[in-house]
């Protein structure tokens, strides 16, 4: 008989040991998580800090190409070493590795001629930071993964530079020719794919423009010479970057300089 209060008393012990270690198991579950969005938060932080260092370089290539016609780099390592000039001039002292991936290797935003004018993540991980960013980085808000957040140096516009014209649809429902979309004999922009997503539509309708623009470039050859295309290869290039990262105004494209005045 005595030996059932010690039978009990045993059990409950047991299940109390049980229920502790379900709780520490939970606590460090919770625990790992936090740590994990700790450092994944950190990561971001130093994605940011890193993307604007070449956003930054990028630039600084652009505006300080010799010359008039502007020009972006066509690799990364032009960042290091731009060989334009007579004595070394630096953009950048290294090319930084993804913090997300731990690679020196980033996916490229390219504008007409393969030039590069951004680069981004080749993370497709979700962020955590989808809000609240700075001014320069206001176009990464509501991304749905790392390799969305694209940073891309758009020229500031030149002062005295004339407005383009806005597309308008009369009434009549009519829509009027879209002066900012140059479209040369026997090129028509694809049109919008309805079940794509927004960031699909604006990605295909962005890389219409620079395929009709690259088309209208190419043409001024023969008639005006290389410079006169060069020119227009720069503006361009400022007009797909500007289309890729939409002024938060709402503004329409800069018009394409054709180059043959100059």
């Amino acid at each position: 008989m005595s030996s059932i209060p010690h039978r009990t008393q045993s059990g409950v012990t047991y299940l109390a040991l049980l229920l502790a270690i379900a709780l520490l198991g939970t606590m460090l579950a919770l625990a790992g998580t936090v740590w994990q969005n700790v450092q994944q938060r950190e990561k971001e932080r130093e994605l940011l800090f890193v993307g604007d260092q070449f956003r930054q370089a990028i630039g600084n290539y652009y505006e300080s190409t010799p010359g008039t016609a502007k020009q972006y780099p066509k690799k990364l390592e032009e960042l290091l070493q731009d060989n334009r000039f007579p004595n070394t001039r630096r953009y950048l002292r290294q090319l930084y590795r993804d913090p997300m991936t731990g690679s020196k290797e980033w996916g490229l935003v390219t504008g007409p001629g393969n030039v590069i004018i951004g680069v981004h993540s080749l993370s497709n991980t979700a962020p955590l930071k989808t809000g609240n960013f700075a001014k320069r980085d206001e176009g990464l808000a509501g991304k749905s993964s790392y390799s969305d957040w694209q940073f891309v140096y758009v020229p500031q516009t030149t002062t005295g530079q004339p407005a383009p014209v806005p597309h308008t649809v009369p009434p009549g429902g009519t829509p009027a020719p879209n002066p900012n979309v140059l479209t040369p004999p026997g090129t028509v922009a694809p049109p919008p794919d309805k079940s794509a997503t927004n960031e699909e539509q604006r990605r295909a309708q962005c890389e219409a423009v620079q395929h009709n623009d690259i088309a209208a470039c190419e043409s001024l050859v023969a008639k005006y010479g290389d410079d006169a295309a060069a020119i227009c290869m720069e503006s361009a290039s400022v007009r797909f970057a500007r289309c890729f990262t939409p002024d938060p105004a709402g503004g329409p494209l800069p018009p394409l300089d054709m180059g043959a005045s100059k």
